[in-house]
């Protein structure tokens, strides 16, 4: 199960693996328009039947009331 929640403007994210996985994770706040407005990434290495809990920190200035959307991408090491 993975799941997610905001506050001001930290996002967590829940990660549950089934392999061992290590390298990037690069958060993005989207706008209504599809564009990105901000973004924040974190060190990830998880092993098999992982689970754990990241946080991703964006700019305190960013506007949340324009944030349509966060995409999460991995980025392997």
């Amino acid at each position: 199960m993975n799941s997610f929640t905001t506050k001001d403007s930290t996002v967590e994210v829940y990660l549950v693996t089934e392999n061992a996985i290590e390298g990037e994770l690069l958060a993005k706040a989207i706008n209504a328009k599809g564009l990105e407005i901000s973004r924040s990434k974190v060190i990830m290495t998880l092993q098999k039947d992982d689970a754990k809990l990241f946080s991703f920190n964006f700019d305190a200035e960013m506007d949340l009331d324009l944030v349509e959307k966060y995409r999460i991408d991995l980025r392997n090491k």
